[in-house]
């Protein structure tokens, strides 16, 4: 299934969490933090999107997942990654998250004065390290209290173990909707560490569409094939731009603090649209949406999008981050030099009469070349008489019991 309505969607689903780390000054009134999100999702989108194929991607669970990585970076691999991130680093992130909690709405139930969040927002950090390897206490300190995200140890040289303890991470944080993000044979026993953001997101639209409205129409695809397609319809007053290329309607989900952008080219093509949002052609578009009666039609959908961003990141501009011999997070241990190994993304989205509902994930794996060090050894050198006893290990019964004096008579 091919779509052309889903340019704005994924950079626009802000869904920050976590809270301030210890002694760091209020956000900016300026949001320097939404801002580098939202200049890294126009980077990304570009990257990702060269097929005709639906994409679908949470930018802020990435941002997140490489600004926790960002945290123990240092040198050069760290200006690269606040170039790419647009950000040196990710202070207010506390802040962000309460502006954008959900605010309390009435009940849709006539004479039901009780209240309730506008909409469902779960997002959760996690960090799991192998068991037995040293960390920077700075570092994990950092974690655990900007990102809520205490460290877990783990065994990574148990691969499959490893993967199940990730996957059902992520499962759970994503109700289910995000499921095995870490593919077969990964994350590899080199691990040393391991990253991760999941988030979900669920909301009804402030003004819902009627199922009576749905009707099976023509979509036309990229190449200008047509398919049928369940389309939503309804005429509204809705917020409106003309952007000259393309139309923009806002559709605002229950408590007006969320909502859908969807801009839709006029007589070109995608390809335009997107080259309009690459070269800041549609820069101030949120300035020029005005209430307008629309007459709109949207189609129902339903996919998930994942895939293996290591290399696009690279591309973007902080290769030394996955370089194993250049990249420097000595914030992260001083134990041996650690890279990024691979950071997988993983995302789904359903829209339909009544709302959306999307989620997301995203982990990051950390790789080291020497055998993960062990905690330093207990010398027990049996060079000199000693005891010994054979027991039953369930009843702690002794079988036998000895001593030996000289082990050669």
């Amino acid at each position: 299934m091919k779509t052309v309505c889903l340019l704005t969607l994924a950079a626009l689903v802000l869904c920050p969490l976590g809270q301030a780390v210890a002694g760091e000054k209020p956000m900016p009134a300026d949001g320097a933090l939404p801002a580098a999100n939202n200049a890294f999702a126009r980077d990304l989108y570009r990257e990702v999107s060269e097929n005709n194929e639906n994409l679908f991607f949470s930018p802020y669970s990435v941002s997140v997942a490489l600004w926790m990585t960002q945290a123990g970076a240092r040198g050069d691999t760290a200006v690269q990654m606040a170039k790419v991130l647009h950000t040196a680093s990710s202070r207010g992130y506390g802040v962000l998250y309460r502006a954008l909690q959900p605010p309390m709405v009435g009940r849709d139930h006539p004479g039901d004065k009780r209240k309730e969040p506008a909409y469902r927002l779960n997002i959760a950090n996690a960090l799991w390290g192998q068991a037995g390897y040293p960390f920077s206490e700075r570092f994990l300190g950092v974690l655990k209290t900007g990102f809520v995200a205490p460290l877990q140890r783990i065994d990574f040289t148990q691969t499959a173990a490893a993967r199940k303890a990730i996957n059902d991470w992520v499962a759970k944080n994503t109700r289910d909707k995000i499921r095995n993000i870490v593919p077969d044979g990964l994350p590899p026993p080199e691990t040393r560490l391991t990253l991760a953001n999941a988030i979900h997101f669920k909301a009804n639209w402030k003004d819902s569409f009627s199922e009576r409205g749905t009707k099976d129409g023509d979509f036309t695809l990229h190449a200008g094939e047509r398919v049928k397609a369940k389309l939503m319809h309804k005429i509204h007053r809705y917020r409106y731009a003309d952007l000259g290329s393309a139309h923009a309607v806002e559709l605002p989900y229950k408590g007006d603090a969320m909502s859908m952008v969807v801009m839709l080219p006029k007589n070109g093509t995608i390809a335009n649209l997107d080259r309009a949002y690459f070269t800041g052609q549609l820069e101030g578009w949120e300035a020029k949406l005005a209430y307008r009666r629309v007459d709109l039609k949207l189609p129902k959908f339903e996919f998930t999008w994942s895939g293996d961003l290591t290399k696009t990141l690279s591309d973007m501009g902080m290769p030394l981050a996955f370089d194993g011999d250049k990249a420097d997070f000595s914030g992260m241990t001083d134990a041996e030099k650690l890279w990024i190994g691979a950071v997988l993304h993983k995302a789904f989205v359903a829209v339909d009469e009544e709302g959306t509902e999307a989620a997301a994930a995203t982990v990051v794996m950390m790789l080291g070349r020497a055998a993960p060090p062990s905690a330093k050894p207990v010398v027990v050198h049996c060079d000199r008489p000693f005891l010994f006893l054979i027991r039953h290990r369930a009843t702690g019964t002794i079988l036998f019991m000895g001593r030996v004096m000289d082990p050669t008579m």
